[in-house]
């Protein structure tokens, strides 16, 4: 039963590592998001369908062009446009996305990394946070450790 708990602690604190830079510029970058709440569809498109968003900050503006769609509807590919440089785009279809593109660019084509429909997509402007920080090995291998440590140590001292 012990083992059953550590290991189901060791996976949620390995999850939560995993979950936390998923969907979120780096940090000092500016989002812009095409999804639902913004009124845009991507379940409800057709190709030449253009959707336009403002820039937080600026007077700018990204722009989308749906170029590709699945059962005439469901978007697939699209080309963009800014007015300000991109530093990273992430293409979301389904459970799975494209992972962060490195940029660095005022136009562009997107794609999804499956056959799903695009659900949104993130822009990152700004450039200003640089990349995402990847933690140092002993970072996340010490906590993992110390917690089969003390797993060993309480198990051994049962018996």
């Amino acid at each position: 039963m012990k083992r059953v708990l550590i290991i189901m602690m060791i996976l949620v604190a390995a999850g939560i590592q995993m979950a936390a830079a998923a969907e979120v510029c780096p940090e000092g970058d500016i989002q812009v998001k095409f999804e639902d709440d913004t009124g845009v569809d991507f379940g409800d498109v057709s190709i030449g369908d253009t959707f336009t968003l403002p820039i937080p900050d600026s007077t700018g503006s990204i722009e989308i062009e749906i170029t590709a769609v699945k059962d005439g509807t469901e978007a697939l590919s699209f080309n963009w446009t800014s007015d300000e440089p991109v530093c990273y785009m992430l293409v979301k279809a389904g459970n799975d996305d494209s992972g962060w593109l490195e940029l660095a660019a005022t136009s562009g084509a997107g794609t999804t990394p499956n056959t799903h429909a695009i659900s949104h997509i993130t822009f990152c402007l700004g450039c200003g946070g640089g990349q995402q920080e990847i933690p140092e090995f002993p970072t996340i291998a010490l906590p993992i450790a110390a917690i089969l440590g003390l797993a060993f140590f309480f198990q051994r001292r049962k018996e």
